[in-house]
């Protein structure tokens, strides 16, 4: 059974593997509030929890929002701008 080429790269993308996987590289976060926005939630919501007494769930929540920060800047959000 022919399996299917799956989907096709973007304009300006690249076909080769990247050395790190962008997770959030999406066209939902093209719009740079959207990005900020998503970390400032997981910021300040790490800061919800520390004020709780949570820490665990504070250093996990701070994490998560190192973790996209780290993401959203490997991306080149110009691709996107260049399609239009």
């Amino acid at each position: 059974m022919p399996t299917s080429p799956g989907p096709r790269p973007r304009k300006g993308t690249r076909t080769q593997p990247d050395p790190v996987k962008r997770y959030l590289d999406h066209s939902f976060f093209v719009q740079a509030w959207r990005r900020h926005l998503t970390v400032a939630v997981c910021v300040l919501w790490g800061l919800f929890e520390l004020s709780a007494g949570a820490v665990g769930w504070a250093v996990f929540t701070f994490a998560i929002g190192a973790f996209a920060q780290w993401q959203f800047s490997l991306v080149d959000w110009s691709i996107y701008d260049a399609e239009g």
